[in-house]
């Protein structure tokens, strides 16, 4: 939808609610109108809505302590994908485990064949080995297991297991609603609300001048 259909749709909004009466090719352009800015509201709402996911390990514990902090996905990167390594599906990383190494922003990778998470830190990688994959649509998923291994050759063909478990999942977190996602839906109610005001009101006036 335009820019233009959508400025002529609030305009109309703001007709309905100042004016009291309007001709029938009137109406029906600006019920036209009102139609469009409610489908470019309803387009922009969900492309606000439509972030990534933000994950928190839980429960993930090694023999010398937790491994706490959060990854974020886009499931949307990954789809499509087979079992190649996929960059850019992990958008952003902050991960710790107990012997003080860190796995930050940017390199963490996606391999849909585990579903595997790999996060580098240093001469350290950590994997986390998923029973399912994770969606958009979020959730608690249990993880299978989690290894933290030391690389031994430059491009870690070679390495060896520091640390590993089995125990723990991940929760997606609960997204605060953007202010424009508040606004646009505000809009479109109020819009539904007077186009059927409109409506009820023009069959009571047609009512009485008939009677």
């Amino acid at each position: 939808m335009s820019q233009e259909n959508l400025k002529a749709g609030v305009f109309s909004v703001l007709r309905v609610i100042t004016s009291s009466g309007a001709s029938l090719a009137a109406a029906k352009s600006e019920r036209r109108n009102i139609t469009l800015a409610l489908s470019g509201l309803v387009v922009f709402a969900s492309c606000a809505m439509a972030t990534p996911i933000t994950w928190a390990l839980q429960d993930v514990v090694f023999t010398s302590g937790a491994v706490t902090g959060t990854f974020t996905y886009d499931a949307d990167v990954s789809r499509g994908n087979d079992s190649e390594i996929i960059q850019g599906a992990v958008i952003s990383a902050n991960l710790d485990t107990p012997d003080g190494e860190t796995y930050q922003s940017g390199d963490g990778e996606y391999i849909p064949l585990g579903p595997e998470f790999v996060f580098t830190g240093g001469p350290d990688v950590l994997r986390i080995f998923l029973a399912t994959d994770l969606t958009d649509a979020g959730g608690i998923v249990n993880i299978t297991s989690v290894t933290e291994d030391v690389c031994v050759t430059q491009n870690c063909d070679e390495f060896y297991v520091a640390n590993t478990t089995s125990s723990g999942e991940v929760l997606s977190q609960p997204d605060t609603p953007e202010p424009v996602s508040l606004v646009l839906a505000g809009l479109g109610l109020l819009a539904v609300f007077l186009v059927l005001r409109r409506d009820h009101l023009k069959r009571v006036f047609k009512k009485r001048e008939e009677q």
